[in-house]
């Protein structure tokens, strides 16, 4: 009876093991802080005969950060750390790491390698867009010039 309980014991030991094994990959796994390539461009977007339109031109977002919820050291932006922060203080949230900001995850498009084309990306730093740190734009990378 012991002996049987033993090996039981034994097997579920390896089955707990394996899994953390198999599973310890995925879910430690942290999405890669993506800055957007030089050509990037995104529409300017405004408001025209009631709806929100582009407006015919395009804005360089090269340099931009994709917003897929990668975290990235406050040390490397710190005007956005400080924007973000700010931003999570007024709904309540607390940094779990003082020293990394998360970015928000919104929905993305990439290709079989992983390269995102589509989506969404914030301005990180004064020095690539001026005045527009924080600000959001959509890119689509198959059609930027």
């Amino acid at each position: 009876m012991r002996g049987q309980l033993l090996a039981n014991l034994g097997r579920h030991f390896l089955l707990i093991l394996a899994f953390l094994c198999l599973a310890s990959p995925v879910l430690a796994q942290e999405p890669k802080l993506i800055a957007l390539p030089q050509h990037a461009t995104s529409p300017f977007l405004g408001y025209r005969s009631g709806k929100f339109r582009e407006m015919g031109k395009e804005a360089n977002i090269g340099g931009w950060l994709v917003l897929n919820g990668a975290r990235f050291r406050n040390s490397e932006f710190p005007e956005l750390a400080k924007i973000h922060s700010q931003g999570y203080a007024r709904q309540g949230f607390v940094a779990t790491d003082p020293e990394l900001t998360q970015l928000p995850l919104e929905p993305y498009d990439s290709k079989p390698d992983g390269q995102v084309v589509r989506g969404f990306a914030i301005c990180p730093s004064r020095a690539i867009c001026g005045d527009l740190i924080g600000s959001r734009m959509p890119f689509n990378l198959d059609t930027s010039l």
